[in-house]
């Protein structure tokens, strides 16, 4: 057993370097599903640099073991190797340590930031239970802003805040604006839609936001002054949403989109555009959550 291991030890030394491109390879399909957060950033940042630095050591180090083999000198063959081994086992420890650090402070200063731009109950609680956690965040600043009624340059994120929300302030914000955490598409998946309750004039059934799941989440459509959007029942039950854009020199244009169950082909989106003709009478309001009730 201990010739086997002498003999096939710098081969097996090579086996890091499959796995490693194979971790990168895993965590980055788990990003595009949406387990690029936290500790799988660090891992898939760590990956990445282990496939760059760690795969030429463990070659060399096997290289450098054969030509010692091969000129007789079988210890230091077998040593060889054996510290490439050890430096791809030190670099991957090192930024696993580095990148912990550097998470831990980052969360302590994202904590931060949101304490003193949202205040230091954004975070608190909903009062409804089952709110996916991916959504949780956006909810609590959308209410926020609602709640205070922010206007203008506060409403900086356009992909988190719609310039449109603050139509809805008159009255109570809280209650005239709402959301619902729905299947859109079929796939099993929840959508979040933010949407108002009670219509504006020249703005009726219109959709604020729409937000998927995957990719932390990541927000499909959000309307402004120069792209309103609007869904249309599919007769499978899923939805359509049509989107009404005007352009800088006055001109209008209306697209449909439907979203998939996965990455389209088109530009790594999670829709593709439907050739369809619909009517403003057809569009749907789907039954919403006043944000009065949320907290």
């Amino acid at each position: 057993m201990k010739n086997i291991i002498k003999k096939f030890f710098p081969i097996l030394t090579l086996c890091l370097i499959p796995v490693n491109c194979i971790l990168g390879i895993v965590l980055y399909l788990f990003e595009i599903v949406n387990f690029y957060d936290g500790i799988g950033e660090i891992i898939y940042r760590t990956a990445c640099i282990i496939g760059a630095l760690g795969a030429p050591i463990g070659i060399l180090g096997v290289i450098a073991g054969f030509i010692l083999r091969r000129k007789g000198r079988k210890k230091a063959g077998m040593i060889v190797p054996l510290l490439g081994l050890i430096i791809q086992v030190a670099i991957l420890a090192g930024f696993l340590i580095l990148d912990g650090i550097e998470a831990i402070g980052r969360a302590s200063s994202d904590n931060q930031w949101y304490e003193e731009t949202y205040g230091e109950d954004w975070d608190a609680p909903s009062k409804i239970d089952g709110i996916p956690r991916q959504y949780e965040k956006i909810l609590n600043q959308i209410y926020v802003s609602v709640r205070d009624e922010w206007k203008g340059d506060q409403l900086y994120d356009p992909m988190i805040f719609s310039s449109l929300q603050s139509l809805y302030y008159e009255g109570d914000g809280l209650k005239n604006l709402g959301f619902a955490i729905t299947d859109l598409n079929g796939d099993g998946g929840e959508e979040l839609i933010i949407a108002p309750i009670n219509d504006v004039e020249g703005y009726e059934n219109i959709v604020l936001q729409v937000y998927t799941e995957k990719r932390n989440p990541h927000q499909l459509y959000g309307s402004n002054d120069n792209m309103l959007h609007y869904f249309h029942l599919a007769e499978d039950g899923t939805y359509y949403v049509e989107c009404d854009a005007t352009w800088d020199d006055g001109s209008k244009e209306t697209y449909v989109y439907k979203i998939t169950r996965g990455l389209s082909e088109y530009e790594g989106r999670y829709d593709i555009e439907v050739d369809m003709e619909v009517d403003a009478k057809d569009r749907v309001k789907i039954e919403l959550i006043p944000f009065s009730e949320y907290k």
